[in-house]
């Protein structure tokens, strides 16, 4: 090295002597071991005793770096080979990495750019990444629990920004749905009175339109006037069906004060039987389809529910549900019809007081129990 002032002062100012100096330096370390190791030697303990050169030449390197491509191919060949080679040089280096990325947010960011960037454009890259971080999540317990943390937190950050949204998003629809309901309610106020008032029309009469066919109690929107002239065809069965029984008439006593709902003043016929009339057809319901109900006896209008129980034919079982609506009764599944056996009951029961009185004086007098 130079060893004066006056060969410092010559290279620092004649670039031709400084370019002699540096090519001798070149090939004496390409050729000479010991000198290249007490070059290294001699660098290695400048820089960590002058702060002022190792900066220089920190800056220097990096300028060479960026300009030089020929030193930047040799540069990085010379890292990886050493980083593959030699493990205290590559146990420094992931200390270096691992430090700086914590401190340095500049280079962390170059860091996440510069990963994403290869991992999306380059394959090789991107498999041996895969490879890499699957076979530590299964082998390092450690990096195994970081990842899962990591990734509750992500899902959990992921989850809030989502909920959050959801609120925004249907507090936005409640309102809009608030202010159109609002607009709507003043502007259909006079059609929704009207739907109120044919409502309350509709159902204004209950199910007091009697078929004159099959006898059943309906409401207004079941049944149709019965104009006799409109069935022609089998007259005979049209004469049996149209019974006429629940019509009204009013005579001279009721003329002037009848209280008699004008629905029962005229003949009516439900939606059901009036197409198989027009055919000539015998309804399926029709009264003078063997349907005829006979009036209940004086003697048996006063009988409650056990007692018609006993004399009935037949005991039907149904199972009934309350609907979910409004309350009402349905029958759900089969209706067993159970055969009574009326004689038997009517043997048996009611029993005799003197076949009472007898029982008791052959069984004789209760006694008391000694136990």
């Amino acid at each position: 090295m130079m060893k004066n002032s006056k060969e410092k002062e010559q290279y620092s100012q004649n670039a031709e002597v400084r370019q002699r100096k540096l090519g001798y330096i070149r090939t004496r370390d390409q050729q000479d071991k010991r000198f290249c190791s007490k070059q290294k030697s001699y660098f290695t303990q400048r820089c960590q005793t002058d702060h002022e050169f190792k900066k220089k030449n920190r800056s220097r390197f990096s300028r060479r770096y960026r300009t030089d491509e020929c030193f930047t191919m040799r540069r990085r060949a010379y890292i990886t080979e050493r980083y593959r080679d030699d493990v205290g040089f590559k146990n420094r280096q992931r200390s270096y990495i691992t430090e700086r990325y914590r401190d340095d947010v500049g280079f962390k960011n170059r860091q996440r750019s510069y990963i994403t960037e290869r991992y999306r454009d380059d394959v090789g890259f991107r498999n041996r990444q895969r490879y890499y971080i699957t076979r530590r999540y299964l082998n390092n317990p450690e990096f195994r629990f970081k990842h899962q943390e990591i990734m509750r937190r992500i899902m959990k950050t992921k989850s809030d920004s989502l909920r959050t949204k959801t609120i925004r998003r249907v507090s936005t629809l409640l309102q809009k749905y608030k202010v159109i309901n609002q607009l709507c309610r003043e502007r259909n106020d006079c059609v929704i009175m009207k739907a109120v008032e044919l409502f309350k029309a509709q159902i204004k009469n209950g199910p007091t339109f009697v078929c004159t066919v099959c006898h059943r109690a309906l409401f207004p929107n079941q049944v149709r006037p019965c104009r006799r002239s409109f069935y022609k065809k089998n007259r005979h069965v049209v004469a049996s069906c149209l019974t006429g029984q629940f019509v009204h008439i009013c005579d001279d006593e009721c003329q002037a004060s009848c209280s008699v709902p004008a629905e029962r003043k005229l003949e009516w016929i439900c939606h059901t039987c009036c197409p198989h009339l027009k055919d000539g057809k015998m309804p399926a319901f029709a009264v003078a389809n063997n349907l005829t109900l006979s009036d209940i006896p004086k003697e048996l209008c006063g009988l409650n529910i056990l007692e018609r129980h006993l004399i009935s034919k037949c005991i039907s079982f149904a199972k009934i549900v309350p609907l979910p609506k409004g309350q009402q009764r349905a029958i759900r599944g089969n209706v067993v019809c159970v055969p009574s056996e009326v004689q038997e009951t009517v043997n048996v029961l009611p029993r005799l007081r003197i076949q009472k009185h007898n029982y008791s004086r052959r069984c004789g007098p209760l006694r008391p129990n000694p136990h």
